[in-house]
Formats: C-alpha cells, structure tokens, sequence
C-alpha cells in the first residue's frame, strides 16, 4: 500500500500521505476510507493530502473523477495538497472542482497547516498536541 491516512487532529483534519506509485485500486480504497473518516468527523473537517513522495499518478481525469467518491455531507471543506508537481496540481485541480470541492496546493507541510489554521484557528491548541 501507498498511502496512510489518519487523524491528524480527531474528528477535524484528516492526514494522509502518499508515496510511491498510487494505482486505481488504491485510489479506490483511500476514497473508501476517507468517506469513512469524513462520516465520523466533525464539521468543518480538513483534509490533507502529502503528495511529495508520491512518484507515480493515474492520469486519466475521467476515470479519477469517476472513481474519486462524492463527498455527500458537505463536511469537507477543504483538501489541501502538499508537494504537488505542477501536473499533479493540475489534475488535482481539475478533478476537484468536478467534485465540487474546495482546494489549495502548497508546496510545503508548514505552509498548508498555517493555511487549515487561518481557516480555522480554533484547530491550534489541538493541531500539534
């Protein structure tokens, strides 16, 4: 597998990192898997998405957008990407906004969580306990 994905502050921001190659079946199963945490989470829940590592992308926007699940609830209300390549941002762009999801790229860690914190600062006492 990989990609992990975890709480990073319970029930609020999600973490997931991915490195290496990430195939359609693990696409597939993240999407399972983040649509779980998002259900068990408690709005507004932010999603951070570490690409930095990752080497190998599916590129076909069509088959992302169709495999990539609708987040129904509305609860997430950002996915921010960190360490994308400007093609990984692209299609991230892209297939996002079919989704109908809010989303930065940063191409750091520290500048992606100082984003998640203006968006909400009641996150800091928790984000880095």
């Amino acid at each position: 597998m990989s990609y992990t994905i975890q709480w990073q502050v319970e029930k609020r921001v999600i973490n997931i990192e991915i490195t290496g190659e990430l195939t359609i079946g693990e696409i597939v199963s993240l999407g399972k898997e983040t649509v779980r945490l998002l259900a068990e989470g408690l709005p507004p829940i932010f999603t951070i998405v570490d690409v930095t590592h990752m080497t190998v992308f599916p590129t076909s926007i069509s088959e992302l957008t169709r495999l990539t699940p609708r987040h129904k609830h509305g609860r997430n209300d950002w996915t921010v990407i960190v360490g994308a390549s400007h093609f990984v941002h692209l299609i991230s762009n892209v297939v996002l906004s079919v989704l109908g999801l809010r989303f930065r790229s940063f191409p750091t860690r520290d500048e992606a969580i100082a984003f998640v914190l203006t968006q909400d600062e009641t996150l800091a006492e928790t984000f880095y306990a």
